[in-house]
């Protein structure tokens, strides 16, 4: 989530609504953590997010991304998407790619 948090600009803060489901392994597994989840966030100004784990997220990404990777984020807005993984940077549309974004300003 640190991509996602540095860029809607809240490393200060975090999602003030979660609501989700996930999956416990059975007891007797080599772990006891969540190993599947699909949560969504809301942020204070009301930004929302989707946080899924690659198992879900998998087909979800899939139908608009055909560079499936099993971790990255999204951000959708007016003119498209640009995902961005620890790879490469992708977008719906290879313009906005180039696009210099000055402080303050988004998209």
């Amino acid at each position: 989530m640190d991509i996602a948090q540095w860029g809607l600009g809240t490393d200060e803060s975090g999602p003030v609504r979660y609501q989700g489901t996930g999956k416990i392994p059975p007891k007797g597994s080599l772990w006891d953590s969540i190993e599947s989840w699909d949560v969504q966030c809301e942020y204070a100004n009301g930004v929302k997010m989707h946080f899924m784990g690659h198992r879900v997220a998998e087909p979800v990404v899939k139908a608009y991304h055909p560079a499936w990777c099993d971790h990255g984020t999204t951000f959708f807005g007016t003119k498209g998407w640009i995902n961005v993984d620890r790879r490469a940077l992708y977008a719906s549309d290879k313009t906005l790619q180039k696009t210099q974004i000055k402080p303050g300003r988004s998209i």
